[in-house]
């Protein structure tokens, strides 16, 4: 049986969000189930249309629209991408209760690869998908991580994706993220504000838990390169992956610059401004 506009759209949805994977254990459904509607074989019950409708915060009319027409949507709409459960909540109350300067954060609005050393793959430097969205007059954002080795000497391949929210104070940028797939980890972000007319980069420091069994507490450098507000989100996280630390495909100038080395003399690792 051919694909349907439905089957089409819903495919591009789960390849936004990262894995089909994570989407079925996101609202689960049965994976088996599942790729009989990707592949247009049936369509979802009434039930499962809302259900999936609602993980995706999605109209369930729109995902009936021809697919060229949803595409060019789906390219330019970050806000089209799931917002977990429970999780907007908590960082709408956060909001509520913080200090922040949203206003200066729109101008930060947009699409952004995100680079950093990896806190579960030694050796290893991750480049992220990240959205930063407005809604409601709150600035979010939304990123994907593929851990997918390019080099191919790692077989295991995992995916994470966080929700977030930003808070902006007295020069400084504070995201504070949550892992919604496996539940299980938190980040925070601080970067520094730029003061450039145009943004093509800024850099901070980004603390987590490593993916690995260990889950150690780290700190890395981190570097977030905008890409605009409107971008092929489906070709955007092609190239997102793990790089080898000496790999020929990252910038030497970005590598220096998310580097962990403490100069002698020092006793802390601080961000690399520019």
């Amino acid at each position: 049986m051919p694909a349907t506009d439905y089957s089409k759209n819903l495919r591009l949805l789960c390849d936004e969000y990262g894995t089909v994977s994570a989407v079925c254990r996101g609202m689960d459904i049965n994976r088996q189930q599942f790729n009989k509607y990707l592949s247009g074989q049936i369509t979802p019950s009434r039930h499962n249309r809302r259900l999936i409708s609602k993980f995706f915060n999605i109209d369930e009319a729109l995902l009936e629209t021809p697919h060229d027409v949803f595409s060019l949507r789906s390219r330019s709409t970050p806000e089209a991408a799931p917002q977990p459960n429970g999780v907007l909540s908590f960082f709408e109350k956060m909001v509520a209760t913080m200090p922040n300067e949203t206003d200066k954060l729109r101008r930060y609005i947009g699409y952004y690869y995100q680079w950093f050393y990896s806190l579960g793959f030694e050796g290893y430097i991750v480049k992220s998908l990240i959205s930063i969205y407005e809604q409601d007059g709150v600035i979010y954002s939304k990123t994907i991580e593929h851990l997918t080795d390019k080099s191919g000497e790692l077989s295991d391949t995992f995916t994470f994706k966080y929700a977030g929210t930003l808070f902006y104070m007295i020069d400084r940028i504070f995201l504070l993220e949550y892992e919604t797939l496996t539940k299980q980890g938190m980040n925070l972000s601080i970067l520094n504000a730029s003061h450039r007319s145009k943004i093509t980069s800024i850099q901070g420091i980004t603390t987590g838990v490593a993916s690995s069994a260990s889950r150690e507490p780290s700190a890395c450098r981190v570097e977030w390169v905008y890409l605009g507000k409107n971008i092929n989100v489906r070709d955007a996280l092609k190239s997102c992956c793990l790089y080898k630390h000496d790999s020929d495909d990252i910038d030497p100038a970005l590598k220096s610059r998310i580097s962990n080395h403490i100069a002698s003399g020092d006793f802390l690792l601080n961000s690399n401004m520019s």
